[in-house]
């Protein structure tokens, strides 16, 4: 039992510490592509002709830098076979530190800060992003749209 009140305790640690997460939103599920090795980053609209294959989202908590999340985006793009991202929003929230006074815990989320004594205070950032496909002549022949 000890062995797993310590394991639950780092679990419950780690937790708290923050995270980075990512959500693929694919435009045509049924549309597989081969994963890439490079993602090219636009900040305007392509003049070549593209397709939106998704759209990714990601998340990150406090104590996260953001190039951990715009890391994690490249990553799930690449293993959707993305061959370019075109960030199309993002938002930074600060959180100041709290404290917590007497009142029940209603969820593990609101227990660990009242362990550590307070949750740190810090920034959220989150970005979304369209993951997009160059439509070139290779492709529209094997989609059959030539």
């Amino acid at each position: 039992m000890k062995g797993f009140s310590f394991f639950l305790l780092v679990s419950l640690l780690i937790g708290a510490s923050g995270c980075v997460t990512t959500n693929v939103d694919l435009t045509e599920p049924e549309a597989s592509y081969q994963a890439t090795t490079k993602v090219e980053l636009l900040f305007e609209e392509p003049s070549r002709p593209y397709k939106v294959i998704a759209l990714i989202e990601g998340n990150g908590s406090p104590h996260r830098k953001q190039s951990l999340v715009f890391d994690k985006i490249l990553k799930r793009a690449k293993k959707i076979g993305a061959q370019a991202i075109i960030p199309i929003d993002s938002n930074i929230r600060y959180h100041p530190k709290s404290t917590f006074n007497d009142e029940p815990v209603n969820s593990v989320g609101e227990l660990i800060p009242k362990l550590l004594g307070g949750a740190g205070g810090g920034y959220d950032f989150d970005l979304e992003v369209k993951a997009i496909r160059f439509i070139d002549s290779v492709e529209k022949v094997e989609d059959g749209r030539l």
